[in-house]
């Protein structure tokens, strides 16, 4: 979309590591999830199913050639990713809404339960608390999302 406007940046090539120090290989999706320290902590769950929602059987990345452009125009980088890559990327939260609470701010354990008691006929979300009034709310399914986003109050 920008990319016409742009133009490629002489120093910076693709096999070029982003930062000094760093490999110029991409991390599989396995030593990604598998790192402590890139673990997401669950916080909670409104209803216990392990199975429902889960990362683990994505596919591996495989990042090729053209799948990230770098260019510079005035000083200013722009990165393009493939569509692939992005929707890799992208996938844990296509099923998540951000929500904030307005007016007097209530606990962790009270939103949950508030929110089992609105939406019934949802099978599975997990919440987690965002600091400030922010939580994102994770759905199994999309037609939970669905139904929470145009029927939910």
């Amino acid at each position: 979309m920008y990319a016409e406007n742009l133009e490629p940046p002489t120093s910076i090539t693709p096999d070029d590591p982003p930062y000094p120090g760093a490999s110029d290989a991409f991390p599989t999706h396995d030593e990604i999830h598998t790192d402590a320290s890139c673990v997401e902590p669950e916080i909670g769950t409104v209803e216990a199913d392990p199975h429902t929602v889960s990362y683990k059987e994505d596919k591996a990345l495989t990042v090729k050639e053209g799948d990230i452009v770098i260019l510079t125009k005035s000083g200013q980088p722009a990165i393009i990713l493939s569509r692939q890559l992005s929707q890799y990327i992208t996938h844990p939260c296509k099923q998540s809404i951000v929500v904030k609470l307005l007016g007097r701010p209530i606990g962790y354990n009270m939103l949950c339960s508030r929110i089992k008691a609105l939406w019934k006929s949802i099978s599975f979300l997990k919440v987690v608390d965002l600091d400030n009034n922010y939580f994102l709310i994770r759905f199994s399914h999309e037609e939970d999302m669905n139904l929470a986003l145009i029927d939910g109050p």
